[in-house]
């Protein structure tokens, strides 16, 4: 129990001294307001009465999130997914504060389980050590994971909007507008957060004076999105040449489409395989329930 306990404790202190060299290495921001009541001696009082608020959590992990970004990106083996943030929109320093959270509560966790020697002393120490290790790893490579995932539904959405886009930029085309205004106009149409995107994109590019096709060609390439460039490099033809895109803006969101949908119906057809292999073991098991008594009188005879 005592030696329990002593690592428990080892436990515990091991913990607060990790949390105190992350803490230690976070830089602090200065406040200017506070900066300010520093140098007007008049607002000391306000300033002792006004009560200062903890960093939240969430700031602790964008923190220790920032220094593993300026340590660890870039270098071999560290290197985050960095086409999937930008579909997700997320920033690669809330990548790391991910990783990090989630390993240092997979691997501290299981310590508590050395709690249940004190009371049933039946558990051996080295359990809650590989449980720590194991969870620690899973949940340092678990973001990575769900972003891929929710990457590539991101991406689907994606060729959705850029079917809609594409439709809407015909329309706005058919109606004699302008290469850069159908651009424009077209992702005035909706609210979806892809077109949110493309609007600010398209923004971006004009403020840099860059033609409105390049900056959907740069969102594409930071995506990972090539849709998104094939309909710019649609519009960069209209632009440079003045020639109709009128009926290969439609043709190419009738190939988009058509392309989705086989790749759902592909996904619907694998989905139902791996369903029938454990329904098809169903009538196995079943023999197997029923004959069971039968085989067992026969071996004990």
């Amino acid at each position: 129990m005592t030696y329990a306990l002593t690592l428990i404790l080892a436990g515990m202190v091991t913990g607060g001294g990790f949390y105190l060299l992350i803490r230690a290495a976070v830089p602090t921001n200065p406040q200017l307001a506070g900066a300010l009541d520093r140098l007007s001696p008049d607002q000391s009082a306000r300033r002792d009465a006004t009560p200062v608020a903890p960093p939240s959590r969430r700031d602790v992990k964008e923190r220790v999130g920032a220094v593993l970004d300026r340590r660890l990106s870039g270098r071999a083996g560290f290197t985050p997914p960095l086409k999937d943030l930008a579909v997700l929109n997320r920033t690669t320093r809330s990548y790391w504060g991910e990783k990090w959270s989630g390993a240092a509560m997979g691997f501290f966790g299981p310590i508590a389980l050395q709690a249940i020697n004190l009371v049933y002393p039946v558990i051996p120490i080295t359990i809650p050590a590989v449980v720590s290790i194991g969870l620690g790893t899973y949940f340092w490579f678990y973001p990575d994971i769900t972003i891929k995932k929710e990457a590539t539904q991101a991406r689907r959405e994606v060729v959705r909007a850029a079917i809609s886009y594409c439709q809407q930029v015909a329309i706005q085309r058919r109606a004699s507008s302008g290469a850069t205004s159908a651009l424009r106009q077209a992702a005035e149409l909706s609210d979806g957060w892809m077109f949110v995107r493309i609007r600010e994109e398209l923004q971006r590019a004009q403020i840099t004076g860059i033609p409105a096709w390049d900056g959907l060609d740069q969102l594409a390439e930071r995506t990972g999105t090539p849709e998104l460039a094939e309909v710019g490099d649609i519009m960069r033809l209209a632009g440079d040449s003045g020639a109709g895109v009128y009926g290969t803006l439609l043709a190419r969101s009738k190939e988009l489409n058509d392309a989705l949908l086989a790749a759902e119906h592909r996904e619907s057809l694998d989905r139902a395989e791996s369903i029938n292999g454990p329904v098809g073991l169903l009538p196995g098991i079943l023999v197997l329930v029923i004959l069971y008594p039968a085989l067992l009188t026969l071996a004990t005879t």
